[in-house]
């Protein structure tokens, strides 16, 4: 059976990150297949991330970075407090790769596999937040690769 929700649906978002990890789609329904060729031809998929936030504390996340003549507008997912971290927003990072902007989704910090504690709305968090946009500006190539930024998360 394959899931509408891949976001809602582990087992969906574990296969669609290996397709954009290795290409094969074979796994994949038609439309979700024709979705990951698409964005590994638009952007990089980098997975594995480590963004340091510092004190030692290090946050999982995963890149989309696209491969056209910049600048690109710049995408920041925070993660809803969720196991499955950064890749619940696999699919909508995909859409906007296509589009043609970098994105970075991470896991909060104290979920998955990102370090330090849970806080709620805090100044760790809203530093997290920076850090994560600092880092994703540096891998775009600069403050002048960056167009537009915005934050999108939901929880």
């Amino acid at each position: 059976m394959v899931s509408l929700y891949p976001e809602l649906d582990e087992g969906a978002l574990v296969q669609v990150v290996q397709a954009l990890r290795t290409g094969d789609t074979s796994k994949l329904a038609p439309a979700r297949a024709a979705e990951v060729a698409e964005t590994r031809e638009a952007a990089t998929f980098l997975d594995g991330v480590k963004v340091p936030v510092g004190e030692g504390v290090e946050l999982d996340a995963a890149l989309w970075l696209h491969n056209g003549e910049g600048p690109h507008p710049l995408i920041v997912m925070p993660s809803p407090w969720a196991k499955q971290g950064w890749s619940v927003y696999t699919v909508q990072a995909m859409r906007f790769a296509r589009r043609g902007y970098h994105v970075l989704a991470y896991t909060t910090r104290g979920f998955g596999e990102s370090g330090g504690e849970v806080e709620v709305a805090g100044e760790k968090d809203i530093a997290d937040g920076i850090k994560a946009l600092d880092h994703l500006i540096s891998q775009a190539g600069g403050p002048g690769s960056a167009g537009r930024i915005g934050f999108l998360g939901d929880s």
